[in-house]
């Protein structure tokens, strides 16, 4: 069966000299497999990587799909989570079509910034492989955002870092501040190359906003020659599908990553029917799990996956515990040993979920 992917993609030319001409289709690029790079979009001098790009630039292709290789410490470890998202806030400026936060019940509140701090310190403290500053909200909508981005930036072992953004409200300020942080990825959502296909999931009077905020970022990067690599992002669902191939080819030159995000949360009705249309592998074992992501929403709820948005199966909370404490603690350990042994399925709130792959 086709495993669901969602994939990132980047200019060739970012590895190879060239002229390549063949025209972008996004249904043939998801089949091809990718170029291993490290989390600097370097090339991993391993044979196999060769055989590939040599393939790739005599096709003429593009662009090519990489798979980031992050070299861990951390790997086999069990005791502590190694991707930590902490969700800053819970409030949005937006309501889009997939998201699941229309049907919330949880608190969306800004966390308090002395639990975030306090996060951070434990999570600087056991060494982590990637911290996300944000889980579903708009993290430039906490009103000590840029506070709390430096404090980040002051730690030595959270790995790379993540922030995300729909680009509504972020201005040339916001703009200026990120390109000067310590920030490794900055995720920019993007659902289309145009108001009609953008307005399928969001009010179509923002199009020219967000795509105004994301092409001056980068020409400010371009020219200042620093900042977090920018991953533009659009995701595959119904409305917006036939826009993909134009999406990448309207940004590839900029040298940045390009992704193509699967459509989750396909419980919700509105997502339902597109996520169907998808081959699905047998449930036996979940990514997020065999990956050691941990969740963290503006509450301070620990949670092992992202599809539980509302936060109904959290294994506790930071206001109360440690997370160490709560790694290790019966409830997580339930879910990790049915995961090791094939067996996630025997969880009823895991037994149909459809998002275990990405």
């Amino acid at each position: 069966m086709e495993r669901v992917k969602t994939m990132e993609f980047i200019t060739i030319k970012k590895y190879l000299s060239g002229n390549f001409d063949r025209d972008i289709n996004y249904g043939e690029l998801k089949k091809l497999k990718a170029i291993e790079v490290d989390q600097d979009l370097k090339f991993l001098p391993i044979i196999n990587n060769y055989f590939l790009l040599e393939r790739y630039r005599t096709e003429g292709y593009k662009i090519i799909p990489i798979r980031r290789i992050s070299k861990s410490d951390y790997n086999f470890r069990n005791d502590f989570p190694r991707r930590v998202m902490v969700e800053m806030t819970g409030r949005c400026n937006l309501t889009c079509r997939m998201c699941p936060r229309k049907e919330m019940k949880r608190p969306l509140v800004d966390m308090d910034k002395e639990l975030y701090k306090k996060i951070i310190d434990e999570l600087d403290k056991h060494g982590i492989d990637a911290f996300w500053f944000f889980h579903f909200g708009e993290s430039i909508l906490h009103p000590n955002w840029k506070e709390l981005v430096n404090y980040v930036g002051g730690k030595k072992r959270l790995g790379i870092t993540w922030f995300s953004t729909n680009g509504v409200k972020f201005n040339e300020e916001a703009i200026d501040f990120v390109l000067n942080s310590g920030i490794t990825f900055l995720n920019y959502s993007l659902h289309g190359t145009n108001e009609k296909t953008y307005s399928f999931v969001s009010p179509k009077e923002n199009y020219s906003i967000v795509r105004g905020h994301l092409e001056m970022i980068l020409q400010k990067k371009k020219e200042l020659r620093r900042g977090p690599i920018i991953h533009i992002q659009m995701i595959d669902q119904e409305g917006t599908f036939h826009n993909i191939d134009e999406f990448l080819e309207t940004f590839y030159r900029t040298g940045e990553i390009l992704s193509v995000i699967s459509l989750e949360y396909t419980g919700m009705v509105e997502n339902k029917d597109y996520g169907l249309k998808r081959k699905r592998p047998l449930l036996r074992k979940c990514n997020r799990i065999l990956r050691g992501d941990c969740f963290v929403d503006c509450s301070g709820f620990v949670k092992l996956c992202d599809a539980d948005y509302d936060s109904r199966r959290a294994i506790g909370n930071l206001k109360d515990n440690t997370l160490y404490e709560l790694w290790n603690s019966p409830k997580r350990k339930e879910v990790y040993d049915l995961n090791k042994k094939g067996r996630i399925f025997e969880l009823e709130c895991c037994r149909d979920c459809v998002d275990f792959d990405l």
